[in-house]
């Protein structure tokens, strides 16, 4: 599969945790997050007028955002190796007139290689590190890791065959330490397991 993780079959899929329905904004890069005035020093937002509470709260927020999802992809792409592409993300505009990362994804190659089982259980090893690499890898990563994880049994079924002649019994495979992980780290972050940390919403409004 070659794509970002959110995606399934034979390209590319997509890892992200955020998603970015609704989010206004675009690729823009940041500007200047705000200007004070010369006299009172009073900081001004993109229209020139003072910022009020509010808008530094959503601001402030706009900020946490914008660095955990960096943090959340930049983790899917150091640990993707080769197979992975520069994160992607996408922005929201604050009073500050500033563009903040509200979501972001990161294009992996996650397809088997062919002919070469062993080859194949490396490689989609390494996808399920990239896919669950953040502490709280999103539904869509823990899908990705167990396509992967299905893809490492096929693999592993096609090399006891040809060593063999017969197809593994793998009723008694044990689950993937890695999915159960992140199915577990999903599941606090969605609020299914208790867990001191708070998921983030998919986007941040006054």
């Amino acid at each position: 599969m070659v794509g970002s993780i959110g995606g399934s079959g034979g390209g590319a899929v997509s890892l992200s945790r955020y998603l970015t329905a609704g989010a206004a904004g675009s690729r823009a890069q940041s500007k200047a997050p705000f200007e004070a005035d010369a006299q009172t020093g009073t900081k001004t937002g993109a229209t020139g007028k003072p910022l009020t509470p509010s808008d530094q709260v959503l601001i402030d927020k706009l900020k946490s955002r914008d660095s955990d999802v960096k943090a959340h992809e930049g983790a899917h792409r150091a640990a993707a190796g080769p197979y992975g592409g520069a994160p992607s993300y996408t922005y929201q505009k604050g009073p500050d007139g500033a563009n903040y990362a509200i979501g972001g994804e990161v294009s992996i190659d996650a397809s088997p290689i062919a002919k070469d089982p062993n080859a194949t259980i490396t490689k989609e090893l390494q996808i399920q590190r990239a896919a669950l690499a953040p502490a709280d890898p999103s539904s869509q990563d823990v899908k990705v890791a167990a396509e992967a994880g299905a893809m490492i049994a096929q693999a592993q079924a096609s090399k006891a065959k040809g060593e063999t002649g017969q197809a593994p019994d793998q009723t008694d495979t044990p689950i993937n330490a890695l999915v159960t992980r992140g199915l577990a780290a999903y599941g606090s972050a969605a609020g299914l397991i208790p867990h001191p940390r708070t998921s983030a919403g998919v986007s941040i409004h006054a």
